[in-house]
């Protein structure tokens, strides 16, 4: 229901109005009472009300003057004016702030509803116009957030856009031809969105006398930075940044939120802002080694492909792979340490660290895609796995993360493992027992039943207390033994028909294994 205030300085017409309509029929509240222009204005701020049925002359502050700091202060009232003057000047002055009516004493109550009705539908009517404003800014925000993210992330934005003026024009921009540049603020710990627009407000504040235009994006624990400036050196920007890192740090630091920064390099053209948020990314990187609380502009691209120690030696990959492969979750674990303490004692470059865990990462995932037990471990996209190394905010973090983007899955999956052991060596004896005859590896039952053959193999050998060819020969060898006693039946038939392909290869097994040869057994066994 909209709310309404009756003001007027003879207690009786008050009542009179109070009494003169069905409120609730037409959807409204008379939530109150007022006798003079300056006790009606403190109760349209502390009611809220809506609509204002107001005297023209009151002691002190009159109608009109009451209305006109209303609509100065641009609050949203609707005024129905009464008033036992007839006259003009009045009326244009009821008029000129935008009344809604003008009702002569004494009162017509038909009038009076007229004016409400009339009061109502401008409310709603404002309401509507302002939900469907209110609504297409949010969807500008939105577009423009979107895009700005494709163009910082893939470098292309939206290909339908390739000049600043088709930017401008669709996303609400005021890019101009300049300099662009990213900068990052990261917070240790989740601020919120409210005071993370309150560290947009202070980018914008303090950059609005430099830059041409000043966008931002919001992330969980980020505030991304778009400034457009004019051409200036880079130094001018590592100042702003550092003004704005030390009034972000004082917005941050009464909630216990340390903030970090990172600057991207300059760049001359809006087409390179990817390029300005990969630097941006980088430089922020070199929190996790040299602490967190500054600024860190980024310095040059290094040379980090000419440095051999970067490099993963390939005896290392394959090491990494094989304990990958047999889910070896706490040898992984030490491999991963190990690698990072090693490369640290080379260097302290963020870079080069980073350079590192990519490869570490490339290693991880084209192992588990080839062990075809991606679905099984959770695996995700690359850059999924660098933006959480990214987040962290310490070495000891990192290592930690490390540990449980690359190693604790293995272990999971082991662990998810145990208990079906049994259920799969039934499976493994159960294939064997129907395919036996045929060329088979370990590698064709892992592929039916879905898992690694190393574990496969693995688990069967704990389970049954032999390794997989093992039992495969022992099976097809007890096989043979009943198709000897047949007549008509050759040996080389028979090795043929348990799946042996060479007659000198079955007759070894049959005799390490059964402790004579086919023909002696075929032999003793026809007494």
């Amino acid at each position: 229901m909209y709310r309404v205030l009756i003001a007027d300085d003879e207690a009786y017409v008050a009542a009179l109005v109070r009494g003169s309509v069905d409120w609730a029929a037409l959807g409204l509240e008379v939530v109150g009472e007022a006798a003079t222009g300056e006790e009606t204005y403190e109760k349209i701020l502390s009611l809220g009300a809506d609509i204002v049925i107001t005297d023209i002359r009151m002691p002190g502050l009159s109608g009109l003057e009451l209305m006109e700091r209303v609509r100065l202060e641009r609050l949203r009232v609707e005024f129905i004016v009464l008033s036992g003057y007839n006259r003009f000047d009045y009326a244009q002055a009821a008029v000129r702030y935008d009344a809604v009516s003008y009702v002569t004493k004494p009162l017509d109550e038909q009038e009076l509803e007229r004016a409400l009705r009339s009061a109502v539908a401008r409310i709603q009517s404002s309401q509507a116009v302002q939900a469907a404003s209110e609504q297409a800014t949010s969807q500008l925000r939105e577009l423009r957030a979107s895009f700005l993210r494709r163009l910082l992330e893939e470098g292309s934005g939206d290909g339908a856009y390739t000049t600043l003026e088709q930017v401008n024009q669709r996303f609400g921009c005021r890019f101009r031809d300049g300099s662009f540049a990213v900068c990052i603020t990261h917070c240790d710990q989740p601020p919120g969105a409210a005071l993370l627009d309150r560290l947009a407000e202070a980018a914008e504040g303090l950059l609005s006398g430099f830059a041409y235009d000043c966008q931002h994006l919001t992330e969980e624990r980020r505030l991304v930075l778009v400034i457009n400036g004019p051409f200036v050196p880079p130094e001018r920007y590592v100042e702003l940044a550092r003004d704005l890192l030390l009034r972000q740090i004082a917005l941050c630091r009464p909630v216990g939120i340390r903030l970090t920064m990172g600057l991207g390099a300059v760049e001359n053209s809006w087409l390179l802002l990817h390029r300005a948020y990969g630097t941006a990314r980088q430089a922020l990187r070199r929190r996790i080694l040299q602490g967190p609380g500054r600024l860190y502009p980024w310095r040059g691209a290094e040379a980090l492909a000419q440095n051999p120690h970067i490099r993963l030696p390939l005896q290392r990959e394959l090491h990494l792979t094989a304990q990958l492969e047999t889910f070896a979750a706490d040898q992984v674990a030490e491999t991963l340490e190990e690698l990072v303490s090693q490369l640290l004692q080379i260097t302290d470059d963020a870079g080069a660290l980073f350079a590192l865990l990519e490869q570490l990462v490339d290693v991880y995932r084209q192992t588990i895609q080839r062990m075809g037990v991606a679905a099984q471990v959770g695996l995700e996209s690359r850059e999924q796995y660098l933006e959480k190394l990214e987040r962290c905010d310490s070495l000891p973090e990192l290592r930690r993360t490390l540990r449980a983007l690359l190693a604790e899955p293995l272990a999971a999956y082991r662990r998810n493992q145990a208990g079906q052991e049994g259920g799969i060596s039934a499976q493994m004896k159960a294939y064997v027992a129907q395919h036996y005859r045929e060329n088979l590896r370990l590698l064709d039952i892992a592929d039916q039943l879905y898992r690694n053959p190393s574990y496969i193999g693995t688990v069967f050998k704990k389970e049954t207390g032999v390794g997989f060819n093992e039992y495969l020969a022992a099976y097809r060898i007890q096989m043979a033994k009943g198709q000897l006693l047949e007549a008509g039946q050759t040996i080389a038939g028979v090795a043929d028909a348990v799946g042996f392909c060479d007659v000198r290869h079955f007759s070894k097994t049959f005799k390490r294994l059964v402790g004579m040869t086919p023909a002696a057994y075929r032999k003793r066994s026809a007494r």
